[in-house]
């Protein structure tokens, strides 16, 4: 509770209790008053009903009423003082006789210099503001919590009590947007550095306490008098000594250095501006300060001339002084007829940069050479200069060479510098013959026409050899027919050109396709390097001849298939060649057949690699009617897409693979029938 106390009171005595650790310069200036009407209003409704224990309750002494209203009135931004003001006593906030007296506390508002133009007799219902203090009678004050006069007050204990007629208010309200003057003080001001002062205070606009303004401080002499220079500064630092002192909050305080052109004995005065508008009161009292004399002269480097073109010229140059630089200029002329151009350039200074530009037309339009000289001036008009000179001529002239004639293998060329803006030229120079740079290219021989190998100059075109390349004609192998051994079947192989010479194998490729099993074999040979081409060669393998052995087939009726088949395969059927059966892995049903994928049978019987398949569908398990019969003659494909059958019809499927020798097709057993229904 102590603490709690003791934290309460530290708020409430602001002002009396910091004014003693502050510099003397802030004590010099009262605090303005800056009134929050929400904010009394608040604290007079939170503790109407129940007392705030941190203050002593006056009802067994006289009464609480005017406790309670200075207890809002510092709540909404009234600061205690002498006069009006209060202690600490046996852990409680007490106060004195302004604060706890009905009548005195009136008599303290009306014989102060801030307040009694607020004071309001026999206010009618619109002077009754919310915020305000208001007396029911001489002895009894309370606190208005609305516009129109509804009221809050100790003793009795009202909250939001209706409106009354009263003896007196005071417009407090009024402090609450009144356009007051900004208030601060001017601490010091000296000078230590050659033609720069300091200056060092504090401001603000009570009106925006939070907010920082500026100062304007006047050398030489006060605001309005003749010949004096001014300086326009942020109050932006952080002041914590003039913030509790005025209890506010933000930046208010300033210290800065400023470049001034005054020196000597000159007085300084400082004024604070109002925030938006209104009065801009000096602050402090005018300082005066003795301010050494700038004798030391600027300094230019670094010049430059650029993007010279017949027209004109750009100058740049660094500038730099012990104070600083404030102007910088470019005196220009050309050297025809003396100065009779002579014409003194502004330069723009920016970063310690100064830059000008000049023109040919403001100097009668001549050609030649000019002559600039850069100066720099600081504040006290010392001045320095470096001069600088460049040719404006008639041609432009590109920076870079123009190739005239382009060089060829064999005679020279030449290259010189134009001007951009008619055809003369200068500084021309023969670029040297390259001589030839050959390459060779070839272009493969084809089927049907000869190829070449030339040797030629990749800049003119010279040719310096030249080789026919005769075209592929005709491809031999060892033998155009070989028993089957199981085994690949390799024959040799021979080509000749259009002239009957043998072509080295190292210009082609061979590979071989079907050379393991009975059928018709092929060589591919394809051209590379010195030929692009193609020929292919068929040879024969024929079955191993054996003694086939006889057999009496038992008749087997046959019923024609109700539907035709598709792609079957021609020849006779012959069941017993010991092509090896297959069998079948997957029947998928979709709507209206099927997916049926079977197992791929590798060096099928005596005959070798098989040449197809055969896949039938039957509604009739022993295949009798209704058979459709597909037909695959690539043997490595072992899938079909089976469509166009009945909706949710029962199927029968079985497939076989088939070998075609010599005109005949062989048949493997049919695989194990499988039954599934359509979708």
């Amino acid at each position: 509770m102590k603490q709690k106390l003791t934290k309460i009171i530290a708020v409430l005595l602001a002002v009396i209790l910091c004014v003693q650790n502050v510099p003397e310069t802030t004590k010099n200036v009262k605090a303005a008053t800056v009134y929050n009407p929400s904010k009394a209003v608040a604290y007079a409704r939170k503790y109407a009903l129940s007392y705030n224990s941190a203050f002593h309750n006056y009802n067994p002494d006289g009464g609480d009423c005017a406790n309670f209203v200075s207890q809002c009135l510092v709540e909404g931004g009234l600061q205690p003082n002498n006069s009006w003001g209060i202690y600490e006593q046996g852990g409680e906030i007490r106060g004195n006789a302004a604060w706890i007296g009905a009548t005195s506390l009136l008599n303290y508002f009306k014989n102060s210099d801030e307040f009694k133009n607020l004071v309001v007799a026999n206010p009618s219902y619109s002077d009754m503001k919310a915020g305000n203090p208001m007396w029911l009678t001489m002895g009894h004050v309370v606190i208005c919590t609305a516009d129109g006069g509804t009221w809050c007050a100790h003793n009795d204990d009202y909250l939001d009590h209706a409106p009354m007629t009263m003896l007196y208010t005071v417009r407090l309200d009024k402090l609450a947007n009144q356009n007051r003057d900004p208030v601060g003080f001017f601490d010091l001001a000296s000078s230590t550095k050659t033609q720069k002062i300091r200056v060092a205070g504090w401001a603000y606009d009570p009106d925006n306490p939070s907010d920082s303004i500026d100062v304007h401080v006047y050398v030489g002499g006060e605001a309005g008098q003749a010949g004096t220079e001014v300086y326009v500064i942020k109050a932006n630092a952080y002041r914590e000594d003039v913030n509790k002192a005025q209890g506010i909050s933000g930046n208010h305080g300033f210290d800065k250095e400023i470049t001034v052109k005054k020196s000597g004995s000159q007085k300084i005065a400082i004024y604070a501006i109002n925030s938006p508008s209104g009065n801009n009161p000096r602050i402090g009292d005018v300082k005066t300060v003795n301010i050494a004399k700038d004798t030391e002269k600027p300094k230019v480097s670094n010049v430059k001339i650029y993007n010279v073109t017949k027209d004109g010229y750009d100058v740049s140059f660094e500038v730099s002084d012990n104070v600083g630089v404030v102007k910088a200029e470019c005196p220009t002329w050309s050297d025809k007829n003396g100065q009779d151009d002579l014409i003194w350039h502004k330069a723009t200074i920016k970063n310690g940069v100064a830059t000008c530009h000049i023109k040919r037309s403001d100097h009668n339009n001549e050609f030649g050479k000019y002559i600039t000289h850069c100066y720099a001036w600081d504040n006290q008009n010392n001045n320095t200069y470096v001069a600088t000179s460049t040719m404006l001529e008639e041609h432009e002239w590109d920076s870079f060479y123009t190739i005239d004639k382009q060089p060829t293998c064999t005679e020279n060329g030449s290259k010189s510098i134009h001007c951009k803006t008619c055809s003369a030229t200068k500084d021309t120079q023969v670029i040297y013959a390259t001589g030839h740079s050959y390459s060779t290219k070839i272009t493969p021989a084809t089927a049907t026409q000869d190829g070449s190998i030339v040797e030629s100059c990749s800049m003119c075109g010279d040719i310096k050899s030249s080789q026919i390349i005769p075209l592929m004609k005709e491809v031999i192998i060892s033998s155009d027919t070989y028993e089957y051994t199981g085994n690949a079947i390799i024959p040799s192989v021979t080509a000749k050109d259009r002239n009957g010479n043998i072509i080295s194998s190292e210009y082609y490729e061979v590979s071989y396709k079907n050379n393991i099993n009975v059928g018709t074999a092929s060589v591919n040979i394809k051209g590379k390097n010195l030929y692009s081409c193609s020929f292919t060669v068929t040879f024969s393998i024929t079955a191993k001849q054996t003694s086939a052995p006889t057999v009496t087939p038992k008749p087997t009726p046959v019923t024609s298939p109700t539907t035709k088949p598709s792609e079957a395969p021609s020849g006779s059927e012959v069941k017993n060649y010991n092509l090896k059966k297959t069998k079948i892995h997957y029947v998928q049903k979709r709507k209206k057949g099927f997916n049926v994928g079977w197992e791929y049978v590798k060096n099928n019987g005596d005959v070798g690699e098989i040449d197809g398949w055969q896949i039938q569908v039957s509604t009739n398990k022993k295949f009798k009617k209704g058979v459709k019969t597909y037909t695959i003659k690539n043997p490595y494909r072992t899938y079909k897409k089976i469509r166009k059958l009945k909706s949710k019809k029962k199927y029968y499927i079985r497939v076989r693979s088939y070998k075609l020798v010599s005109n005949k097709n062989y048949y493997s057993k049919w695989s194990t029938t499988k039954k599934a229904k359509t979708k």
